[in-house]
């Protein structure tokens, strides 16, 4: 493995001169970040910064589940057994996923209605949870406020146990809403504490980078999201060094998932394929019960194959993952879903577009079962299932989803987000299909304020496909005249 050593520089936030300074100093420090995060947890500035660019140039695929995720698997496996309840439901049915939601909404409030929870820690976490299913996210930090400080109360600042909380409290924001910019905060305090009360060797530190990676990564910050999984993968290769255990290797190849997730967003096709090959190997020889991680980058690996050209290929591995996942999961579930519109993209890339419309639906209406209306994975496959109703000349109906989701990620991610770009050109597309040129340029122009913004280069993919296409419609609009 050629990661062996890493000479990244980690943020300042991380540097060994926080490590090294007195006491007093860290305790004030510590106290300063869990007042700013508190403070700025509970207040209106709730808005999630966070989405994956990995996009090819027409259709959003999406990458696996964020690491933060598979950190926590005790979470993931709570979560399983709730999503157990659905298993056998219809989920082609807009209308049944529109009342089954509404019921499950009035349960969590019903839930909040009975109070049973009491005052310790865990039942402010569960109440919290609560909230957030049901939108109300200034509840929900509150509650979360609560249970930190009462452990904060019995511990102090500098105990790994608040820092365990902190860590779970950011897994929660990112599996139920999504809340990306919120659990940046929770995570870096988390590793704050770590790296002052934990041994360097130690699995809680690996954890908390391969976190502050993954959210770096949808957050479009790649070289960040790299430092962070090299660090991890470091911790990781001591403590593989000092005792190679199951758990230790399934870490790596966590590490190495990640790495190879960047490297697959910046077009370097081949390093992730290396990336994922060696967590493969890990994977096959420790997921012997549980096979969620080895699927996941199964997926991984499709979504680098199609992105080369190799959709053949990458939809073998689509299907495998998909079958495994199907094993161990319950029908209704994220990762299925996410597995459902990658397979949705290479159908309508390689021309079934009604095969791929019913898969998209499918896994819209998994998704909003599981993560609700406001998620970035319904937003994505939105954008998918946009794109091929316009390849079936309904562009009205595709400018509608284009909307709700580019609305979707206003109110949930930064406006200046290379996705949003993606989305607009789509856009900008459906309205030439409709010979609305003047729209189309328009969303054209808008796409490319964001592009510059974000620092993307002029031979980005996204660019140069909108730019083959600003032209068709230049070149139409002329005709026309």
């Amino acid at each position: 493995m050629t990661e062996k050593q890493s000479s990244h520089q980690l943020p300042p936030c991380h540097s060994n001169n926080d490590l090294s300074s007195s006491r007093k100093s860290r305790t004030s420090r510590l106290s300063q970040l869990f007042s700013r995060t508190l403070k700025l947890s509970s207040s209106n500035d709730s808005i999630v910064e966070g989405f994956s660019t990995c996009s090819p140039p027409s259709v959003a695929v999406s990458e696996p589940p964020a690491d933060v995720a598979a950190a926590s698997s005790g979470e993931m496996k709570r979560s399983s057994r709730m999503l157990m309840n659905v298993r056998k439901l219809p989920v082609h049915s807009e209308t049944h996923v529109s009342e089954w939601i509404t019921n499950a909404s009035q349960q969590t409030q019903t839930s909040l209605e009975d109070d049973n929870f009491g005052d310790s820690h865990e039942s402010y976490i569960q109440k919290g949870k609560i909230h957030l299913e049901i939108l109300e996210d200034k509840q929900a930090m509150k509650c979360f406020e609560s249970a930190i400080n009462l452990r904060r109360d019995a511990l102090g600042d500098e105990h790994p146990s608040v820092a365990d909380m902190l860590f779970k409290v950011g897994v929660i924001l990112i599996s139920k809403r999504g809340l990306y910019r919120n659990a940046l905060k929770f995570h870096n305090l988390a590793l704050q504490i770590r790296l002052i009360a934990l041994k360097d060797d130690d699995p809680a530190i690996s954890a908390s980078y391969k976190a502050l990676g993954s959210i770096s990564y949808e957050r479009a910050e790649f070289s960040k999201a790299k430092s962070f999984y090299r660090q991890a993968f470091v911790v990781d290769e001591k403590i593989i060094n000092e005792s190679s255990t199951p758990d230790a290797e399934l870490n790596m190849a966590s590490s190495l998932l990640g790495l190879g997730r960047v490297e697959c967003s910046e077009g370097k096709h081949s390093e992730a394929l290396t990336y994922y090959t060696q967590a493969q190997k890990l994977q096959n020889t420790t997921c012997t019960d549980n096979n969620i991680y080895l699927a996941r980058t199964l997926h991984a690996i499709g979504v680098s194959n199609v992105r080369k050209g190799s959709t053949d290929e990458g939809m073998s591995f689509y299907r495998e993952a998909l079958r495994l996942q199907r094993d161990c999961l319950p029908d209704v579930h994220p990762d299925v879903a996410k597995s459902l519109s990658s397979i949705g993209v290479v159908q309508a890339s390689t021309g079934h577009i009604n095969e791929a419309i019913i898969t998209f639906e499918k896994a819209l209406a998994m998704q909003r079962m599981c993560l609700g209306n406001e998620h970035v994975e319904v937003a994505r496959t939105l954008n998918n299932l946009g794109i091929a109703l316009v390849s079936q000349q309904q562009s009205k109906k595709a400018i509608e989803l284009y909307d709700q989701a580019k609305n979707m990620i206003e109110r949930t991610l930064k406006k200046d987000h290379p996705f949003i770009a993606d989305i607009v050109v789509n856009k900008a597309n459906a309205h030439f299909q409709c010979d609305e040129y003047e729209g189309s340029i328009d969303c054209f122009n808008d796409a490319f304020r964001i592009y510059r913004v974000c620092g993307l280069p002029n031979d980005h993919p996204s660019i140069v496909r909108a730019l083959n296409l600003m032209s068709r419609v230049r070149h139409q609009e002329n005709l026309t005249i």
